[in-house]
């Protein structure tokens, strides 16, 4: 869930004027967190 927030976090610092894509922003947050997840608990997603 960290990963999320800093996503949405980025989302918000990159442009407050114009629309963003999301989805994008957020899904790499997610990801970028699973993964670091597993690698503190020492396991690789297979």
């Amino acid at each position: 869930m960290l990963g999320t927030y800093l996503g949405f976090m980025l989302l918000m610092s990159t442009s407050r004027d114009r629309p963003q894509a999301g989805l994008p922003f957020l899904n790499s947050g997610a990801i970028m967190g699973f993964l670091a997840g597993c690698a503190l608990a020492g396991v690789w997603p297979a």
